[in-house]
């Protein structure tokens, strides 16, 4: 943020899982490649550890909070499922991958899309609606976000 600005406002700091809590339980999707549902809140707190492990050293302004997809995208049953699956598919390749592939991990996006052919945004995508999270390499699932399913 402009010095300019930070030196007129007053500004609280949140920090990157502030208001988890209020999404815990819901948000899950059954997506290709995977005979159970991942839990969207466990998915990016899992896509961050990768951002932020020693092999891409990603800071934490640029992680992703709980709410980088609305409580509108992640509307969920009664039993945390999500409603509008197809929304949340689009949503999930146009905003997360393509801020992950624009922004986040720019420089490493090849390293960091290690189960997919990463030359192309259109490409990871198309990746995702086939293999969906092995698009991050086929270490992702135990290493980042089974590590998260079991630290909840």
């Amino acid at each position: 943020m402009d010095t300019a600005f930070k030196r007129r406002w007053n500004f609280e700091y949140l920090g990157i899982n502030e208001n988890e809590e209020k999404i815990k339980g819901i948000g899950k999707i059954v997506l290709p490649g995977s005979d159970e549902p991942i839990e969207w809140n466990t998915l990016r707190k899992a896509i961050n550890d990768k951002m932020s492990s020693s092999d891409f050293k990603i800071n934490e302004d640029k992680l992703m909070g709980p709410f980088f997809l609305s409580k509108k995208v992640i509307t969920s049953n009664e039993n945390g499922m999500i409603i509008d699956t197809d929304r949340f598919i689009d949503a999930f390749k146009s905003k997360v991958i393509m801020y992950l592939y624009e922004d986040a991990v720019k420089q490493g996006k090849h390293r960091f899309f290690e189960g997919c052919d990463s030359s192309k945004y259109s490409s990871v995508c198309e990746a995702f609606d086939e293999k969906g999270t092995a698009i991050f390499g086929p270490t992702f699932r135990e290493t980042f976000y089974d590590k998260q399913r079991n630290d909840a």
